[in-house]
């Protein structure tokens, strides 16, 4: 079936304009190591994306098809996906921003698809400017917001340094979200990810890993906080 409207010349920027803002904004997530990364958040994008040509053609081919009909339905499936990414510790919910830069990803796809370039940048920027700079202010103003690391530790027995992080933990206020032990080489690692309720926590994660390091058998030990 020959194309009535879209030339192949707008069908390739369209894509590659999807492709490259929101593997932006998924290349941010999964350096955060979130559920939902690179290519999650560009394989939505450009499913959103292929849903409103297609819409266009059709609607020029058949009469009564409405477009906006079609990414409607996108908008509101994508939600399955967004909630796929949201975890339940307890109290305690992780994932909302992934699940909301994955919609607000299949949105920024539906405008690229549909030709409105301007508006589909103007956008992927914004996400992009709160995902990376916006929680920095939230940490720096909202004194009630968590503070998070992930601690990698290198060492002989991560069953005995995880059973003494979990013991002291408590002392420092700190609460444990998850944990793996990875072995290479001979070497084991173990990464646990902690949180705080403080909004600035760099002083008490200091304190902890200048603790776990004078255990037996690390070798070599440091955080990052999210």
């Amino acid at each position: 079936m020959r194309l009535t409207g879209i030339t192949y010349q707008d069908i390739a920027l369209r894509l590659l304009t999807t492709v490259l803002a929101s593997g932006l904004i998924g290349w941010q997530r999964e350096a955060k190591h979130r559920p939902a990364g690179f290519r999650t958040h560009i394989v939505v994008a450009v499913g959103a994306a292929v849903t409103v040509m297609v819409g266009e053609e059709c609607a020029k081919l058949y009469s009564g098809i409405d477009v906006t009909r079609i990414a409607a339905q996108v908008v509101a499936g994508v939600g399955f996906i967004g909630a796929g990414t949201i975890i339940h510790e307890g109290a305690n919910v992780k994932g909302l921003t992934t699940a909301a830069s994955v919609w607000v990803t299949a949105c920024i796809g539906l405008a690229f698809g549909g030709g409105f370039y301007v508006i589909g940048a103007a956008s992927a920027l914004i996400v992009i400017l709160s995902l990376t700079l916006l929680h920095l202010v939230s940490y720096r103003f909202l004194g009630g917001k968590k503070t998070s690391a992930v601690f990698r530790v290198i060492c002989e027995s991560p069953a005995e340094i995880l059973e003494a992080a979990l013991r002291v933990a408590p002392d420092y206020g700190f609460l444990f979200a998850n944990s793996s032990v990875s072995d290479k080489e001979g070497k084991s690692t173990l990464l646990f990810e902690i949180t705080h309720g403080k909004a600035n926590a760099a002083n008490d994660f200091n304190r902890f890993l200048a603790h776990l390091s004078q255990k037996p058998g690390v070798s070599d030990i440091g955080f990052e906080m999210e």
